[in-house]
């Protein structure tokens, strides 16, 4: 069975590179409704030649998601195929490096994470119908805002309502450490906003008045940049600062926010107490710090089931 497989999936291998190269070369950040719904429809196209029935769910001001769904045996449930359509990458990085293949390599905005990956699921369910080797019912579910970490969606509810009812789950991200391997574990991730709160005061006329929140920011960047701890699977990201009104006002007010992974959600509990403790004990006197969670994604750790 695997060699007939993997024998039609060879001949069927430059159909796979033309879809790969179709959806690459489409911009399609998080934020790009018009470019999600564009890399939506050639989806939706691709499952409704195999026999898919499609639709899609509204996640709020992100994009939606979309679910293909494949008859199979009725006493069956479903496989669950999992994938996202957004990148990093904002618009025009296409114009700037479109799909390519150079040797044995493929290059192109989400290439790696992780459009390849959808067109891999797409053509296993091709497989398995041409071949008549599917008996249980495939669901696959893929969402828009998976770099964003579901932030200003409903996406995670969604998909969590999708997936109820399944025999397994399969995500078709590739892993880091070794793409060629099934991963059954994966880290977690949160953004945190770290708000310092100082006193603003002229830096010429007044600058003794003054408490500067980036100058305690500076120092808090430091701690928590430290915080970091790869061999452990730990990392955080002080990815953006916003703060300051004009080069002569001591600035009353600085945000930075972090991309913060963990390997476990023991971790992530250990690394919030740490994050809001640097915040509460600050190097700049009479300046105060808040932290907010804005959105979290608990790591998956490997269990027996997995």
């Amino acid at each position: 069975m695997m060699d007939q497989i993997t024998n039609y999936l060879q001949e069927q291998f430059s159909a796979m590179i033309e879809l790969t190269e179709k959806i690459i070369n489409v911009d399609s950040p998080s934020n790009d409704v018009a470019g999600i719904q564009k890399v939506a429809d050639i989806l939706s196209a691709k499952m409704k030649n195999l026999g898919m029935e499609t639709r899609q769910r509204d996640s709020g001001k992100q994009g939606m998601v979309l679910i293909g769904e494949l008859p199979g045996e009725k006493e069956l449930q479903p496989v669950i195929l999992l994938g996202h359509m957004d990148t990093v990458f904002p618009k025009e990085t296409v114009k700037q490096r479109p799909f390519k293949i150079e040797g044995d390599q493929m290059t192109g905005p989400g290439i790696f994470d992780m459009k390849p990956g959808l067109v891999i699921g797409l053509f296993t369910i091709q497989a398995l119908v041409k071949l008549k080797l599917n008996r249980r019912p495939i669901k696959m579910i893929i969402v828009s805002d998976e770099e964003k970490l579901h932030m200003d969606s409903n996406t995670y509810d969604i998909i969590a309502d999708e997936c109820r009812g399944g025999a397994y789950g399969f995500n078709l991200e590739g892993t880091k450490d070794d793409p060629s391997h099934v991963g059954t574990h994966n880290r977690g991730g949160m953004i945190v906003d770290v708000i310092v709160h100082g006193r603003a005061a002229h830096s010429g006329a007044e600058p003794e008045k003054g408490r500067s929140a980036i100058i305690e920011l500076a120092h808090q960047i430091i701690k928590l940049s430290a915080l970091s701890d790869l061999q452990a699977g730990i990392h955080v990201n002080c990815g953006m600062i916003k703060g300051g009104t004009s080069e002569n006002i001591i600035p009353d007010r600085v945000t930075t926010s972090l991309g913060v992974r963990f390997r476990t959600n023991q971790q992530r509990d250990r690394l919030l107490e740490r994050i809001k403790l640097i915040a509460a004990t600050p190097t700049v006197p009479d300046t105060t710090t808040t932290v907010k969670v804005r959105t979290k994604i608990d790591s998956m750790e490997e269990t027996p089931a997995d």
